[in-house]
């Protein structure tokens, strides 16, 4: 049972820091379910190690959930910064940075905890980049021309 609890810890430690990879969890999910009802001689046993597995997917996805909500609402707000910085100087600014102190006080993180970076970038053609990592492979970005968030594959 040990064993189990460190398992579920550590990959609700590597999910939570950014490092997840979906497919691989739900694999990871269906081993322990099946670990979990391979014993045999007691029923009791095998329901509450389903149990605790279960509640650990229903856990991180919760907490994944709440930061895809912060990060996009972190987002909201810089995104909203950004555009008073173009209606104030002709031009969106060369770096987030460029926000600070006048637009806001600091570039906040994506993700609680403060981990990760929103990215940004300003092409010499007009165009703007503005993302943040969601799991290994994709980004939400903002479109401003849209004026919306899209999930890509990459």
């Amino acid at each position: 049972m040990l064993i189990t609890i460190l398992i579920a810890l550590i990959v609700f430690l590597l999910d939570v820091t950014g490092f997840r990879y979906y497919g691989a969890g739900f694999l990871g999910v269906i081993a322990l379910v099946k670990f979990a009802l391979t014993v045999k001689d007691n029923k009791v046993l095998a329901t509450k190690r389903l149990a605790v597995y279960m509640l650990t997917v229903v856990f991180i996805l919760t907490i994944n959930t709440y930061n895809a909500r912060i990060a996009e609402s972190r987002g909201n707000v810089l995104i909203a910064c950004l555009e008073q910085y173009k209606l104030d100087h002709g031009t969106y600014p060369e770096q987030l940075e460029d926000l600070v102190p006048e637009y806001t006080d600091q570039i906040p993180s994506p993700y609680y905890p403060d981990m990760g970076k929103f990215a940004y970038r300003n092409f010499e053609d007009g165009r703007v980049s503005f993302y943040y990592a969601i799991t290994f492979g994709y980004t939400n970005d903002y479109f401003f021309e849209w004026h919306e968030w899209v999930t890509r594959d990459h």
